[in-house]
């Protein structure tokens, strides 16, 4: 999954540097972290500890140990779901855990990308919802060469909750609901016109 986005925009944090802010917020994360055993508090500690300290080393906390105002962007997506999530999936729409995984969130007047690696990175950068869009519909394009055989963008109202979204495999890019199931024939090209009107359609239904 390329970078999509204007790299003079970009935070780029590590798992360690994630969970230690988001202990510093008393928030939740609700992507993937896949270098610390959330579940196991002495490694979660550990690893809180790690990200201090790598944040400090990087200039990244101000004097009195608060996160530095460049990781407000990283900072506004704690505790909050994210409206969109686009990765490689397998034949049953299960999502690759060795893959990268592409959220974006909503926070305040402008949405932000986030994509998390299997490296344990994490890659964030605002940007305005019609270039979210686009970035969403990037991931829908044909396969390249050694890339994924499927790709899933699904998608989310103002409710949080699930509309559907598409999928691509070698028989096209078809939209499919919240369950997963096919609404009409695959086509070769979806844009991002395409995904805001699944959304708008899912936000009217879940208003009604």
């Amino acid at each position: 999954m390329d970078q999509p986005w204007d790299a003079t925009e970009v935070v780029v944090i590590t798992d360690d540097e994630l969970v230690a802010l988001a202990a510093g917020a008393e928030a939740d994360f609700w992507g993937r972290i896949v270098t610390v055993q959330a579940e196991d508090t002495t490694d979660l500690s550990r690893a809180v500890a790690r990200g201090q300290r790598s944040l400090a080393v990087r200039g990244l906390l101000t004097k009195d140990g608060l996160p530095d105002p460049l990781l407000e962007t990283v900072r506004s997506c704690l505790g909050l779901a994210p409206w969109a999530l686009a990765s490689p999936v397998d034949d049953e729409a299960r999502l690759d855990p060795a893959a990268a995984l592409l959220l974006v969130f909503s926070a305040g007047e402008r949405d932000i990308a986030w994509r998390s690696d299997p490296t344990g990175t994490h890659v964030v950068a605002p940007m305005a919802r019609e270039q979210a869009l686009g970035v969403l519909a990037e991931q829908l394009v044909a396969a390249k060469p050694g890339g994924p055989a499927r790709t899933a963008v699904t998608l989310a109202n103002a409710a949080g909750q699930g509309v559907g979204g598409f999928i691509r495999s070698a028989r096209g890019i078809v939209q499919v609901d919240n369950d997963g199931v096919e609404l009409g024939d695959p086509v070769e090209q979806v844009g991002a016109t395409d995904l805001a009107a699944v959304q708008a359609q899912g936000s009217e239904a879940g208003a009604s």
